[in-house]
């Protein structure tokens, strides 16, 4: 996964955790929303189009802050990348249940798009089995995650929240990965 995108997603979270320790929650929520809109701006520059994943993120972002800033109570607003999480794995995990795999289908859909390199593996078994795979064990990663998220949230402070979302995703793809390797034996 590109790291970029990564950075990206965690950005209007990121100037929420700054302009909170140095001004105070309530400008942190406009700081996010500010954040939010860049994002947007900048991956229609980076990639040419906006996900529906990031329409999601950046819409939650903005209804959750402005639940918090009216309430008063971060807490709403924290919890964006939870909803988002558990949203996105149980949809991972639906449609492997319904047979279609999500990455499978993403890179049937994308493989024009696709370096050469990556394109010669297609046809391999082990690869196809390997994105099966994946597609399975992300959803109860993201939403194992999100409950992690969630934890911090509630219990922990701003600094821990952010950490837990931006590396606890490394976490997580790490440990899918040595759980489909292990399975596929490789």
């Amino acid at each position: 996964m590109n790291l970029q995108i990564l950075l990206l997603a965690v950005l209007p979270l990121f100037v929420f955790v700054i302009i909170d320790a140095i001004y105070g929650a309530q400008q942190a929520l406009k700081g996010a929303i500010i954040g939010a809109i860049f994002e947007i701006v900048l991956g229609l520059f980076m990639f040419g189009e906006i996900d529906e994943v990031s329409i999601i993120s950046f819409l939650l972002v903005v209804v959750l802050a402005g639940i918090s800033y009216y309430k008063k109570d971060t807490i709403h607003f924290k919890f964006q990348p939870v909803i988002l999480g558990v949203v996105m794995g149980l949809f991972f995990l639906i449609s492997f249940y319904l047979g279609h795999p999500l990455l499978l289908l993403f890179v049937e859909k994308y493989q024009g798009s696709l370096p050469l390199q990556m394109r010669g593996v297609m046809g391999n078994p082990v690869f196809i089995e390997f994105l099966r795979l994946a597609s399975h064990y992300l959803g109860y990663g993201m939403i194992i995650h999100a409950l992690c998220i969630a934890w911090a949230a509630l219990k922990a402070s701003n600094w821990v929240w952010l950490t837990v979302r931006f590396l606890g995703q490394f976490v997580m793809i790490f440990v899918v990965g040595f759980i489909i390797r292990l399975q596929l034996s490789l």
